[in-house]
């Protein structure tokens, strides 16, 4: 058995927009995990992936922002999820578990442990309750709108501990909440994570 560490930063990709809960381009994401790995034949390994994550999604501002009321300077969502997968490793050329290239494919599912918002605006310092700042931010916690539990398909290419990564979402990230969207659930967004990935 391998037991390695591995350390991941990708971006939150929309794939199409149909409203206003587009995300920018620069919507990061970390992940720390562990991976175990078996030697099931000479090409093959099956792993078993688990750790954390955080996504950050920057939502593009437009009149018809569906979540924070209004258009704002910026307006985030930051999920942190406890995560665990299995991984299909499959070795071309050089067949090594810490070396060579391989590609990589499997399913994860992941936890939600934490949500909040965070909605950023210039405000007047010279009117009065502003305090003489020019800047507000506001931080809403423990999102309801958002899904208790997401899964994910995902798949690698890499040589030598290094590898190009993408995972889909394959299941919703919001829900219907009275207070958002008129009870509606609201639509999707940035269901594509691509980044590089760092194994030692």
């Amino acid at each position: 058995m391998c037991i390695r560490d591995r350390f991941r930063w990708g971006y939150n990709l929309t794939i199409d927009a149909p409203d206003s809960l587009n995300t920018l381009w620069s919507s990061a994401s970390l992940n720390y995990s562990g991976l175990r790995l078996i030697r099931a034949a000479k090409f093959y390994s099956l792993g078993v992936g688990y750790g954390l994550q955080f996504d950050n999604y920057k939502i593009e501002q437009d009149s018809t922002n569906l979540i924070g009321g209004g258009i704002h300077k910026k307006q985030q969502i930051h999920l942190y999820s406890g995560r665990i997968g299995l991984i299909n490793r499959f070795y071309l050329g050089k067949h090594g578990i810490k070396e060579g290239t391989f590609i990589e494919v499997g399913a994860v599912g992941a936890l939600k442990i934490g949500s909040r918002m965070i909605i950023e605006n210039e405000i007047d310092p010279k009117l009065n309750g502003n305090q003489g700042a020019e800047e507000v931010n506001v931080t809403y916690k423990k999102l309801q709108f958002t899904e208790l539990l997401q899964y994910y398909a995902n798949a690698a290419i890499g040589r030598n501990g290094v590898s190009l990564y993408g995972e889909y979402r394959l299941s919703n990230l919001f829900k219907s909440y009275e207070s958002i969207n008129n009870n509606r659930k609201l639509p999707e967004i940035a269901p594509l994570n691509v980044g590089i990935r760092i194994e030692f």
